[in-house]
């Protein structure tokens, strides 16, 4: 099904200064290796996920009968075994009976990259301090700001996986932001 383990990963710290004002901005990245979606996988048991809604490519609801042209149709050859597939799934069954269980087709990519800690600050002049404060820097930070790529999609943040081969139907990311106020005496 493939390795968890990745081809490289990284990540970036990057500083800038102009005059009094100073900008951190820190962000990491995974290029390769597979993870275990227990969302995905749930969500589409469930009929939340939206490879189980919408319209077939007939133009009828998914979730109708297959007899009244909804359904899925899964792409393979018949019987046969050289003829075209044209028998219709249920969806509803597909997703519930015969997917859930079938862990390699919740296997995903987990390339990544995010944007990991952002920080803008300013140091006030030597000039507007009194002579016991030597230093006086006030800075907005905000942290987990931004997921820039996923590979998998659909809301999944593997980079806040619980485990590192699998994804087992995490909490949505913790996004913060503060202030931090640095006095130098």
């Amino acid at each position: 099904l493939g390795s968890v383990l990745p081809k490289f990963k990284g990540g970036f710290l990057n500083n800038f200064t102009y005059g009094n004002w100073n900008m951190r901005v820190n962000t990491d990245f995974i290029v390769g290796g597979k993870f275990f979606s227990v969302t995905k996988m749930f969500n589409a048991y469930a009929g939340l996920a939206a490879e189980t809604a919408g319209v077939n490519e007939l133009g009828n609801p998914k979730r109708n009968p297959a007899a009244d042209g909804g359904g899925i149709l899964i792409a393979g050859v018949g019987p046969d075994g050289k003829t075209p597939n044209t028998t219709r799934a249920e969806t509803q069954a597909l997703y519930e009976d015969n997917l859930f269980a079938l862990h390699e087709h919740w296997m995903y990519d987990q390339t990544f990259v995010k944007l990991r800690e952002v920080s803008l600050g300013y140091t006030f002049p030597k000039s507007m301090l009194g002579k016991t404060i030597k230093s006086v820097t006030i800075s907005f930070i905000a942290r987990n700001p931004l997921l820039i790529y996923s590979a998998v999609g659909g809301g999944i943040d593997i980079s806040e996986a619980e485990s590192y081969w699998t994804e087992g139907g995490q909490l949505p990311p913790v996004r913060s932001f503060g202030l931090n106020l640095r006095l130098g005496l």
